[in-house]
């Protein structure tokens, strides 16, 4: 049987426990793995690098980074209740003034936030969500150069195996030195948050929407004679192709989760609002290897009809990516319908940390 091949980025760990694997890395050298058979294919050397010198600053610990003195012109800085706090844990189980949900841990993801639900006066409890968490980080590497554009870490896919390793003699407009003999490479960082919503949902029902909302602004003419006018446009994403949607700041663009079923007093459906902040896309080009893992990253948001085997947006085994039927960007492909429906929605979040000193 033949797998595909794929590469998996690893670092030796110091014996030291408080050294910092990331301060002197070794270049160079690539050791290809078949992690199947779990066999050393070949061994390249490619190039001698010197290590970045001894500093004993960059493994920033407490008696290397400030000579083991604290800061003496700060003044102290406390947060009270006095009637004790306004939240409740049980277990697992924590009541927040009208709020409550169950929180959990997976080695993936790590915090994990359940059934969410709002304590409104005489209707009850009313859901809001299923189950909230952050299923993956991925963080490519901008510069074009060996070593680097292996650089492609799935933190939470990959249990953040990345290897790192820094150019020492030339200066390049993909990175910045942060210290002697220490190169970073331009970055980004990509969130992905999975909400499985259930607005106003009771067990069993599939009757929440999801709505874009967009900014307009009204033509010169008779209703808009002082030319101030500008709108709200909704616009409903009917099918999980449709929905696939980037950010537009410039008309405060937003989505919002609606049931379709249940009403407010003044007689809006009730809804949640998903506001998308600051954000980006990836800028790397559109043949960039990393994307054909993270083709889940091509836009802001994603939404899903709900499927029980659909929680990881990289597929169960981002290493092994791309495989037929694996990954978020292939599960849309069936285009299921969105009108009334158990929905989830897939929210990258993303940041560039460009160096620039």
């Amino acid at each position: 049987m033949l797998f595909p091949r794929f590469s998996l980025q690893c670092r030796a760990e110091s014996v030291c426990p408080m050294e910092n694997g990331y301060a002197r890395p070794v270049e160079g050298i690539y050791v290809p793995v078949d992690m199947q058979n779990m066999v050393v294919i070949e061994f390249e050397d490619r190039k001698l690098v010197p290590l970045p010198p001894v500093d004993p600053p960059r493994n920033y610990t407490h008696g290397e980074t400030r000579g083991g003195v604290d800061r003496s012109d700060l003044k102290p800085l406390q947060i009270i209740q006095p009637e004790g706090p306004i939240f409740r844990v049980y277990g697992h189980y924590i009541e927040w003034q009208k709020w409550n949900f169950r929180i959990g841990f997976t080695p993936r993801e790590g915090l994990v936030i359940y059934s969410v639900a709002y304590v409104d006066g005489s209707r009850g409890r009313r859901p809001v969500a299923h189950r909230l968490s952050f299923v993956e980080m991925v963080v490519p590497c901008g510069d074009p150069n060996e070593s680097h554009y292996r650089k492609n870490a799935f933190d939470a896919g990959e249990d953040g195996l990345g290897k790192n390793a820094h150019s020492l003699k030339k200066l390049r407009k993909y990175g910045t030195m942060i210290a002697p003999g220490l190169y970073a490479p331009v970055h980004q960082h990509f969130f992905v948050a999975r909400m499985d919503m259930a607005v106003d949902s009771k067990p069993g029902e599939a009757l929440n929407q999801v709505v874009e909302i967009n900014v307009k602004v009204e033509e010169p003419g008779e209703n808009n004679v002082y030319n101030n006018a500008f709108y709200a446009e909704e616009t409903l994403l009917r099918s999980e192709l449709e929905a696939m949607r980037d950010c537009k700041p410039l008309t405060a663009q937003h989505w919002i989760v609606r049931n379709t079923r249940t009403g407010n007093r003044t007689g809006q459906l009730t809804d949640y609002k998903l506001v998308p902040g600051s954000n980006c896309l990836p800028l790397a080009g559109s043949k960039a290897k990393f994307l054909r893992r993270a083709a889940f990253l091509k836009h802001n948001l994603w939404v899903t009809s709900y499927s029980c085997d659909e929680l990881f947006p990289g597929g169960e085994f981002p290493n092994q990516n791309p495989r037929v039927g694996k990954g978020l960007a292939t599960w849309v492909k069936q285009n299921r319908f969105l009108e009334e429906s158990d929905v989830v929605l897939w929210s990258s979040l993303f940041h560039t940390h460009s160096y620039i000193l």
